[in-house]
């Protein structure tokens, strides 16, 4: 899944926010990528697209759609699909033994279709659980997987404008032979002024495979609330 891996933002506001959605309940569908505990409470319905135009002729293409589900829980489906640009194919010279024979052309591509649930317990908790069905194609030839994510969040402040919240993503899944890459995130959120319109959120990430550490963080600000 090499496409997924390249730092695409994944929506306006998670490229916003450096991908720091994990600590935070953002009101949007697309959250159940970071943490399906923020499906919980989810309020009415809403449906969301992206399209990512990036470096190396990359495109990223999303939806993804969510509703309220009674006793203060939220349903949500997802689906991303990135392409890379036309590649050149080559194949090996016996003569010299490099690669330098053009042989037409390929793309590589991967797909993510991801359903998720939450649900708020008590006052101030929300859990989360989403399956996720991945597939990678690499110049025509497909292995495919099934992982699971699961997640909590802890909303705090009076009106619960502020909250932290950890996920773990890729549990059990297995593409062409190897375990998936497992993540932790860890994160804070907090709104502020007017309408909450000032959002600012940070996340660390861990690897646990390779024992990567990364983190991002960014703040938002709503012009015109809808």
């Amino acid at each position: 899944l090499q496409l997924f891996s390249v730092g695409l933002p994944g929506t306006a506001a998670a490229g916003a926010l450096g991908g720091a959605f994990s600590g935070l309940v953002a009101g949007e569908p697309a959250a159940l990528g970071w943490n399906p505990a923020g499906l919980g409470g989810f309020q009415g319905q809403a449906v969301q697209f992206t399209h990512v135009q990036w470096l190396g002729d990359v495109t990223y293409d999303g939806v993804a759609y969510a509703k309220a589900i009674a006793p203060k829980g939220g349903l949500g489906v997802r689906a991303i699909y990135a392409q890379s640009g036309e590649m050149t194919r080559t194949s090996e010279d016996p003569g010299t033994g490099t690669f330098a024979q053009e042989s037409g052309s390929f793309r590589n591509s991967d797909l993510a279709v991801s359903v998720g649930i939450g649900q708020v317990l008590g006052r101030t908790w929300r859990v989360g659980g989403a399956v996720t069905y991945l597939r990678d194609s690499v110049a025509g030839d497909d292995v495919a997987s099934v992982a699971a994510d699961a997640g909590l969040h802890l909303a705090l402040g009076r009106d619960g404008a502020h909250g932290v919240g950890v996920s773990v993503q890729n549990l059990g899944g297995r593409l062409g032979g190897a375990a998936l890459p497992l993540l932790v995130r860890a994160g804070a959120g907090a709104r502020f002024l007017r309408d909450r319109a000032l959002q600012v959120a940070a996340e660390g990430r861990y690897a646990v495979d390779g024992g990567r550490i990364s983190a991002g963080g960014g703040v938002e600000y709503w012009i015109v609330k809808a």
